[in-house]
């Protein structure tokens, strides 16, 4: 089996997923712990890694790939076997699989960015309540 590089930051969720599909399938990664706090992602190393400066990032050989989603499908693809019960080869099944490993980009992804319109509109409003006619003089 290969020897996988795995970029990772500790606590990311997205990257716990890759490390829980890997370890289902038995795939043994070389983990790279990058440090956040001290913007490691952003350095010219890892930049040439990927561009993007994100992570999740593999390194499979000379193929490298990000995004969770992205990974945990190459994966089973790749190492699973010919019918892996994590990504079946039926359409209709795999599409069930699909569907829950997209569901924060449709319905949560969504909630989270009203919620977090909702409160900078608060926060405009607080900050603008009664600005309007400050410094405005009618003679």
């Amino acid at each position: 089996m290969a020897n996988i590089e795995f970029y990772y930051f500790t606590g990311s969720g997205p990257c716990r997923s890759v490390l829980m599909t890997a370890k289902a399938l038995g795939v043994p990664l070389e983990l790279k712990q990058l440090d956040y706090w001290n913007k490691q992602h952003l350095s010219p190393e890892f930049t040439e890694i990927n561009p993007d400066q994100t992570v999740p990032t593999i390194k499979d050989g000379e193929f490298t790939l990000w995004e969770s989603r992205a990974i945990m499908r190459y994966l089973v693809g790749t190492y699973g076997g010919e019918d892996n019960s994590l990504y079946p080869q039926d359409l209709k099944k795999r599409a069930e699989v699909d569907r829950l490993l997209d569901y924060d980009l449709g319905v949560f992804h969504r909630t989270m960015l009203e919620v977090d319109a909702d409160e900078r509109q608060n926060r405009t409003n607080e900050r603008t309540r009664g600005e309007g006619c400050q410094g405005f003089h009618t003679d």
